[in-house]
């Protein structure tokens, strides 16, 4: 904790949790080396949208050497944050231009083990499966009908069901035709894993 605070003028996020382990270590680290290539409306828009990325990826429980398919890749921050953690990225996005040019703006080497596919493309997706993690964000379409054949063994599928009060399926892939399914909260005023000041 004394290590984030050293960083609060440069790092612009800190978590406060009764216990931070060495994963959530590596999500806040990877978020504060990436967030300045990216814009918000608004201070409280980043605040939220911080918070949510820490949680989702905290679920995912992402590793180095992972490759993560994402399901929507709206402003490229997940991406770009677990790409920053070690892993290899394969993202649908509805509007793949923009999508590269926010990815294109970042200098951090990690943007390259992001790759973005257009929804026309999704049909081939399973030629490269399995995947160690899945994400699928709220308001997705085109959904492959066996997304939960993607799954690696001992991989996690994360589904955010709801943009403004997020609840999330997390399914672990446990044997090849058994899965662990949890359903967590989402981001509330009283449930919240982080919060996130002085940005």
């Amino acid at each position: 904790m004394k290590d984030l605070i050293a960083h609060k003028s440069t790092a612009n996020i800190i978590p406060i949790t009764r216990k931070i382990e060495n994963e959530q270590l590596s999500i806040i680290g990877a978020v504060n080396r990436v967030v300045k290539y990216f814009e918000f409306d608004s201070l409280d828009q980043k605040r939220e949208l911080l918070a949510k990325v820490i949680y989702t990826l905290n679920l995912m429980d992402i590793k180095k050497d992972d490759i993560v398919f994402e399901l929507g890749t709206n402003k490229g921050l997940k991406a770009a944050v677990m790409a920053e953690m070690g892993a290899r990225i394969l993202t649908v996005s509805a509007d793949k231009f923009n999508s590269l040019k926010q990815i294109n703006s970042i200098t951090l080497d990690s943007k390259d083990r992001i790759q973005i596919l257009s929804i026309d493309q999704i049909q081939h997706i399973t030629k490269l499966a399995p995947f160690d993690k899945i994400l699928v964000s709220p308001g997705v379409s085109n959904i492959p009908a066996d997304l939960y054949g993607l799954i690696a063994l001992n991989g996690k599928l994360v589904i955010s069901d709801n943009e403004d009060q997020p609840c999330f399926l997390q399914i672990t892939r446990t044997a090849d035709d058994k899965f662990d399914v949890k359903r967590k909260s989402g981001l509330n005023n009283k449930t919240a894993s982080y919060e996130v000041f002085d940005l």
